[in-house]
């Protein structure tokens, strides 16, 4: 009876979201799929990610310089998307407007991975009943622990004057 169960759950979340081929990781923001032999952008749902600093921060030098810094010193956070997805490799996912909630492990999204890393923050305008608040619990953890952007006061300062 368990396994019946187990089975039914599974089915049920498959039957809940699409698949898509992983073709191009462009960076922890920019994801390229394959979904119906169509390809999609897809960024991660609900959060803005470290890599909007190169190009939407209002102190540009300061922050980008404070970027590359980071990344030179954490290049696993730099390539985090490239080490934790695999190109030509299916995963679950869905569509949500312009992004993309991609199953990086099991039912845990890979926003809220990139939240647990200190990787994103959540955007103050993000509104969603399922998710929102579980992505500001792991947001806040990552804040606490100092993981991330969040070890960093530059960028912090840089996360939180873009109008997100």
């Amino acid at each position: 009876m368990k396994s019946f169960f187990i089975l039914f759950i599974s089915i049920f979340f498959l039957k809940a979201s699409e698949i898509g081929l992983l073709l191009e990781v462009k960076n922890n923001s920019l994801l390229y799929f394959s979904i119906e032999n169509r390809k999609h952008l897809c960024t991660p749902y609900g959060i803005t990610t470290f890599d909007v600093l190169q190009y939407k921060s209002k102190d540009n030098e300061l922050c980008q310089k404070a970027l590359l810094e980071y990344y030179d010193k954490h290049p696993q956070d730099k390539n985090f998307a490239k080490k934790h997805f695999h190109t030509q490799q299916l995963y679950n996912m869905k569509k949500k407007k312009s992004s993309c909630i991609i199953y990086a492990e099991g039912k845990k999204s890979y926003s809220a991975l990139l939240l647990e890393k200190g990787l994103a923050i959540v955007p103050i305008h993000f509104k969603d009943k399922v998710f929102e608040n579980k992505y500001r619990k792991i947001e806040n953890q990552a804040k606490i622990t100092k993981k991330g952007l969040w070890k960093n006061p530059v960028l912090r300062n840089c996360m939180a004057q873009i109008e997100i």
